[in-house]
């Protein structure tokens, strides 16, 4: 049962909300350096990885835990709601964006007074559970989804960027998957 909140708890919950909001209109950087107008938000591209979380956690007798899916899935952006959406074009180091990234995650876990935020986004960046290995792979699926989509809605040639993608997919599901994406991408062409 949902006990009321007090009035501190209420104004740090709310400043959360606030900050996880921000993801709605946070355009994904990305896309923007590919030229694409009007891309995705963060949040559109947070709810698909969370939607293939969903599902694709019990495909094929899998032993994933679909809860610790959803939830890996829904907080491994939430940083970028302080932070930003930084790309390798902007060329700020891997562990300077980690280091912002994993304060920021810090901050948010404060605002509820509960460090599971923050445990979740060191498990989903360390990769160190296969639910999080999973995770990882379907947020550069989505990801390639969504390129398929705007080189067929836009004409945008995006191989660039699907070039980059494959070498960091770990699962053997994710490579299929992958190369099927690259099927449909080659017919329609």
């Amino acid at each position: 049962m949902f006990n009321t909140l007090d009035s501190a708890n209420l104004e740090r919950t709310r400043r959360f909300l606030h900050y996880a909001g921000r993801l709605k209109t946070l355009r994904r950087r990305g896309w923007q350096v590919k030229g694409i107008r009007g891309g995705e938000s963060v949040a559109d591209h947070t709810f698909r990885v969370s939607i293939m979380a969903l599902f694709l956690s019990r495909q094929n007798g899998s032993q994933l835990n679909r809860e610790k899916c959803m939830a890996l899935a829904i907080v491994h952006d939430l940083a970028e709601s302080i932070v930003g959406d930084f790309t390798p074009h902007d060329e700020i180091p891997a562990d300077a964006k980690r280091g912002k990234e994993k304060h920021a995650i810090r901050e948010l876990s404060s605002m509820l007074g509960d460090s599971e935020l923050t445990d979740l986004w060191i498990e989903f960046e360390e990769g160190t559970s296969p639910e999080a290995a999973f995770v990882r792979d379907l947020d550069r699926i989505e990801a390639v989804v969504q390129a398929l989509e705007y080189e067929r809605e836009k004409g945008t040639d995006l191989s660039e960027f699907w070039d980059s993608l494959r070498p960091k997919l770990e699962g053997e599901w994710a490579r299929a998957f992958f190369d099927e994406l690259i099927s449909a991408r080659r017919s329609q062409r």
